[in-house]
């Protein structure tokens, strides 16, 4: 009997064979989590306007690519300036 192909919920991946795409679109949860933030932290960075989002039926989505820009800046820019 063939073995079961199941969706992780976390990050997309196939948990049987190999999938070395990284998906397009990451569910606010998702992306705090790839981020090492809080989803809280999450929501400042989109409500500061410093990380776009797109919305699907209802749902909030961030680009993978924007993920990868924000967390490849520079150590002089941080993310949460101090007030």
């Amino acid at each position: 009997m063939p073995r079961k192909t199941c969706r992780c919920r976390t990050f997309g991946k196939d948990r049987v064979g190999t999938n070395d795409a990284p998906r397009l679109l990451y569910a606010r949860k998702e992306a705090a989590r790839l981020l090492s933030i809080s989803i809280r932290s999450l929501d400042y960075l989109i409500a500061e306007g410093r990380l776009p989002t797109r919305r699907i039926g209802g749902r909030v989505l961030v680009a993978h690519d924007d993920l990868v820009r924000l967390a490849n800046r520079g150590s002089s820019d941080t993310l949460f300036p101090a007030a």
